[in-house]
């Protein structure tokens, strides 16, 4: 395959020098000024977290008061939210688009990289495979001569001769470029050919689609129906 020369295109991409400057980025959002809009609402949080843990509901009067205090919360959260959604709308919009631009072109590139990846693994697989088949080539013949030698020295009546350990190929180095790297490994997974010989430990529940056969009406066989309390503020 002939060599592909991206060096202009590629020039510090990668490196610290092909990172935006300042001078190229958005105008700097002051964090320390915008945080003094939630200044209001900072110590009513305190009162109302301090208020919710030591509070007791024993009785309807409790939980209605309670319940107003929970309203509170949740209208805090309210202002909090809201006005955070003001003061990073703009800044918001830039990181969206930005995001939306460059992610087409990242995942494309992930796809490229995966596919290659790949193509490299494919090959570095085919050449372990024949490197062990030589080594195992290797050690079958060494164990048959020494099987021979052992024979021949038991029905001399001398003393065996041991060989020396027989020159195996060797692993996969690294595939190295002039300015990348790759690395081979390989790793034994489990492939599951028959789930139903699979045992229970390793199969995983689902959750959701649990939930809507329950919101369904029905009732799962090996699982039990329980209700549990959500409650909901509104304010």
């Amino acid at each position: 395959m002939a060599k592909i020369d991206f060096g202009k295109a590629l020039k510090g991409a990668g490196s610290k020098t092909a990172v935006l400057n300042k001078a190229e980025l958005i105008p700097q959002y002051d964090l320390d000024s915008a945080k003094k809009v939630f200044d209001r609402f900072v110590k009513q949080v305190d009162q109302v977290e301090k208020a919710i843990n030591q509070f007791d509901v024993k009785n309807d009067d409790d939980a209605e008061q309670f319940v107003e205090t929970l309203g509170v919360a949740a209208q805090l959260k309210k202002a909090f939210d809201q006005n955070r959604k003001k003061k990073i709308h703009d800044a918001d919009q830039y990181v969206r688009g930005m995001n939306a631009y460059v992610r087409k072109f990242v995942q494309k590139l992930d796809k490229v990289i995966a596919a290659g990846k790949k193509k490299v693994g494919d090959y570095r697989m085919q050449q372990e495979l024949k490197r062990r088949q030589e080594e195992k080539k290797i050690q079958d013949e060494l164990a048959a001569r020494q099987k021979k030698i052992d024979e021949a020295a038991k029905k001399s009546g001398v003393e065996t001769v041991t060989l020396p350990p027989a020159k195996l190929p060797k692993k996969q180095e690294p595939i190295r470029s002039d300015s990348a790297s790759a690395s081979t490994r390989f790793k034994k997974v489990a492939v599951v050919v028959d789930f139903a010989k699979l045992p229970d430990k390793f199969k995983m529940v689902d959750e959701k689609a649990l939930q809507r056969a329950v919101d369904a009406g029905l009732i799962p066989p090996g699982t039990k129906i329980e209700e549990r309390p959500i409650t909901t503020i509104r304010s």
